[in-house]
């Protein structure tokens, strides 16, 4: 992966805009990870030389030692990744890495770690460091969310690549205490964020290194924090009935309010709300970012971006997989979200899994597709 994107990255996030630009993932964004996304899938170590059991794990695992014998491929004559084949990687360590947290009895903490990685990941992981002791299985599906890259040469033996990792614990998780054999459910989900150096041993990735997040990275493996209820809705205006969309109404520029107007509280932009229009490059495309559930923060990791597409550039790019409708039809578990700007107003369809946001506008219903890829649309420049 060009560096470019990689900064690209690491500014677009911090923004709530639709700007965000994030290394095409492997497998659908909002489906569970996809534990055989890789490059090269996981395998037992090969026999070798090993370290030490870590205390309290009972567990040894092989050092990095590269095998001069294995062949490697093309992807090794570039200095980087140029098909983001580390996020194949870090899936596929992550899922590893899940198999621990729940005790599956087939799982092997060497296919995934080396010596020196299993050392430093029971301190950084509490998790697995419980799951490996026998004191606690954690069993979710995860949620991969993102990996970022950190400087590295494939061309450098053995090849190492660090990388920071994030990923989330959905809601209802089982947490077993094996002493006492009580199970609980989670009820909040959880993120998780690990600083990783992945080394190719010639036939395998495994981490070599497992450590907490550090710097700006740290800000990557926090939930975003509730807000606290919104102040009285003021300078809220209306339309008159049949006013066309308006293509300058965007970032902030409209007051947004709950409840259908004045009676509401401000929602707050861009914390809880986003709309960005004559997007992109001069076109007439309207980006609305959206938390979920509605009224939550806006989620740099977790975007909910839906595309009015009247030209029909989105759909072309595929930054949306279905078109803009300019008059649908609407289903009929519609639910009225209250939030308004005086132009349009916002519905929801449960049964649509947030594949699109309904938008009133006058007599009109508009079905605004959401954004193809989790991070939603990216930069046209």
């Amino acid at each position: 992966m060009p560096r470019s994107r990689i900064h690209a990255l690491l500014i677009a996030a911090v923004i709530t805009s639709a700007c965000a630009v994030t290394p095409t993932p492997v497998a659908s964004p909002r489906a569970p990870l996809d534990s055989t996304a890789s490059m090269t899938a996981p395998v037992r170590p090969s026999a070798g030389p090993s370290s030490a059991v870590t205390p309290g794990i009972g567990v040894s695992c092989p050092p990095a030692v590269f095998d001069p014998s294995a062949s490697l491929g093309p992807v090794f004559a570039e200095d980087v990744f140029v098909h983001d084949e580390s996020e194949g990687i870090a899936r596929t360590w992550v899922a590893g890495l899940v198999r621990l947290y729940a005790g599956d009895p087939d799982a092997d903490p060497c296919s995934v770690l080396t010596d020196h990685g299993l050392e430093t990941a029971v301190v950084a992981d509490p998790r697995l460091a419980a799951a490996l002791r026998g004191q606690q299985t954690v069993r979710a599906t995860p949620i991969f969310r993102q990996r970022l890259e950190h400087g590295y040469d494939l061309r450098a033996l053995p090849p190492t690549v660090p990388l920071t990792v994030v990923f989330d614990l959905p809601a209802g998780a089982t947490v077993t205490d094996l002493a006492s054999g009580v199970a609980t459910t989670t009820t909040d989900p959880e993120r998780v964020g690990l600083g990783v150096t992945i080394v190719y041993d010639g036939h395998a990735w495994r981490a070599d290194e497992v450590g907490p997040l550090e710097g700006e990275d740290v800000r990557w493996g926090v939930m975003p924090t509730p807000l606290p209820p919104g102040a009285p809705c003021t300078g809220f205006r209306r339309s008159p009935a049949g006013a066309a969309f308006d293509d300058d109404a965007g970032q902030g520029d409209r007051t947004w309010c709950t409840r259908g107007g004045t009676d509401g509280v401000l929602v707050r932009q861009p914390d809880q709300l986003n709309l960005i229009t004559r997007y992109p490059c001069g076109g007439r495309a309207a980006i609305l970012t959206v938390g979920v559930p509605t009224g939550a923060p806006l989620d740099p990791l977790d975007r909910h971006e839906y595309v009015r597409d009247p030209d029909g550039k989105f759909v072309a790019l595929g930054w949306i997989a279905e078109p803009w409708l300019a008059d649908a039809t609407p289903p009929d578990d519609l639910a009225w979200t209250g939030w308004t700007n005086g132009k349009i107003a916002l519905f929801r369809s449960p049964s649509g899994a947030g594949d699109a946001m309904w938008v009133r506008r006058a007599a009109a219903w508009e079905r605004w597709p959401r954004a193809a890829a989790q991070w939603g649309v990216i930069d046209c420049n």
